[in-house]
């Protein structure tokens, strides 16, 4: 019962319904790995995605020319993000924003 009522979706797009999007996402968040981190599971659902991962042998990324500083966690985020989105707007044919910009980011 509860899993039905999450996979309902009533707000926001419900992209990652489309076995091709969902797809585009396992296959980034596995890309990924093993050197922005260890991945011990992910659950895609219908408008949001769930990742455990482990980085604590992950040095933070060098700062870019643009100055702005990424954390290890920002930029595995960061990557994903993009390229999920660039390829997942490409496979339905849409162009513009497919994440949100914020996470829910959890270091423990």
């Amino acid at each position: 019962m509860y899993d039905a009522a999450l996979e309902k979706a009533e707000h926001g797009p419900t992209w990652l319904a489309d076995v091709r999007c969902a797809k585009i996402v396992a296959d980034e968040i596995h890309a990924l790995e093993p050197e922005h981190y260890q991945l011990h599971a992910f659950c895609i659902m219908s408008n949001h995605a769930h990742l455990l991962i482990d980085q604590q042998d992950i040095p933070e990324p060098p700062r870019p020319a643009s100055g702005q500083h990424f954390s290890a966690l920002s930029n595995a985020l960061r990557l994903l993000k993009g390229h999920s989105a660039r390829y997942c707007n490409l496979a339905l044919g849409r162009a513009g924003k497919f994440w949100q910009d914020e996470s829910y980011d959890h270091i423990a």
